[in-house]
């Protein structure tokens, strides 16, 4: 059976032929409104099925866009690299509002690096970038090294109208040094799923998003890569309090926060609780939906200590099932809860997580 494009024997053919029709109908590409992008593995390139005589066309074509000759493009496109393929489509599409970005493995080919250095400042007129509202960058299970190191979500965040920003599988921290100076104010939603990020990087994303209503961090600490070249430390959900309360108290109405990592007593995760923790969100004035775990809310002595202080704008709170493994577990955490808010709509949510560890 012949293998379908896109398949992972090969870079996603469907990317190719996709530049292709545009290349030669360029009136299409301003429909073009919602993108998924599928960037696989360094190991997974060849030229099958599609064959040099329909790529070489295209790469001929793509010399009449209007690109820098310095560009680092080009130096591909004379190679015939095919991880040019999917900065040449974005270049060709002027009307993007989503965009997703899925890395299959730990390679990342500088997609974004081959565009031009001043591409998203919109200097030359042509940022087919202003008008993305949300941009989801996926790094896969395995990351893709260097990312936010050598690119980053940085330039991406310059885009006018960019509201929603979702990164998951993180496994480095971000590089700030480069980032806008200027407060984000279309900046809305902020989620960091799967993964984490630095305290600094956390500090500097609250900072320009000065509107910000939803925030989630869904933390998990096996994705973490070891940093020994920066003195940084890992934000873990109690880390992340603080500078939410400092920086968008005042506009967070949605708040997605725990471990997706099964926690109990020997688990791992007791490393990342302090000691005085204490779950008060009373300064959240405008919150009113909440996703967490026990863990979060009452800490690692949970069955011990029941106390916690919510905002009463709260309506529903989505409490996550697993904690220790014990289904009873849940019995005196969600009585604590009914009894101190009456009119909390509290659901138990079935979250699928990653590792179990049990006593």
């Amino acid at each position: 059976m012949e293998k379908d494009p896109g398949s992972e024997h090969g870079y996603p053919d469907a990317i190719c032929l996709f530049v292709r029709t545009m290349l030669e109908h360029l009136s299409l590409a301003k429909h073009v409104k919602n993108v998924q992008l599928f960037l696989p593995g360094k190991g997974d390139y060849s030229w099958e099925p599609l064959g040099e005589t329909v790529v070489q066309p295209i790469f001929q074509k793509a010399h009449e866009l209007k690109v820098p000759s310095g560009s680092k493009l080009w130096k591909e496109v004379n190679s015939k690299a095919r991880s040019s393929f999917p900065t040449l489509l974005l270049l060709l599409l002027p009307n993007i509002e989503t965009l997703n970005i899925i890395l299959a493995d730990g390679y990342f080919p500088e997609v974004m690096d081959m565009l031009p250095t001043d591409f998203f400042s919109n200097r030359h007129g042509t940022n087919n970038f202003a008008k993305v509202h949300k941009l989801s960058i996926d790094l896969g299970p395995h990351h893709a090294e260097g990312y936010f190191g050598s690119i980053g979500v940085p330039e991406w965040l310059q885009t006018p109208v960019l509201s929603e920003l979702e990164v998951s599988h993180s496994g480095y921290g971000l590089a700030c040094s480069s980032w806008p100076k200027s407060p984000l104010s279309n900046l809305t939603s902020i989620k960091i799923l799967k993964g984490a990020i630095w305290n600094s990087a956390v500090k500097q994303l609250l900072g320009w998003a000065t509107r910000l209503k939803t925030f989630s961090y869904t933390f998990e600490e096996r994705h973490l890569i070891g940093n020994d070249e920066y003195d940084e430390d890992w934000a873990s959900p109690f880390d992340v309090i603080k500078p939410l309360r400092a920086l968008s108290s005042s506009t967070l109405e949605s708040l997605t926060i725990y471990t997706t990592e099964l926690l109990g007593p020997n688990g791992p995760e007791l490393a990342w609780v302090p000691d005085d923790w204490h779950c008060d969100l009373i300064a959240f004035e405008r919150l009113t939906f909440l996703h967490t775990d026990c863990l979060f809310l009452f800490g690692s002595t949970a069955a011990q200590d029941l106390s916690l202080t919510l905002p009463p704008s709260l309506s529903t709170l989505h409490l996550n099932k697993h904690w220790t493994g014990d289904p009873d577990f849940l019995e005196a955490p969600v009585e604590c809860i009914e009894t101190a808010y009456p009119d909390l709509q509290i659901n138990i949510a079935d979250v699928r997580l990653t590792h179990t560890f049990s006593e």
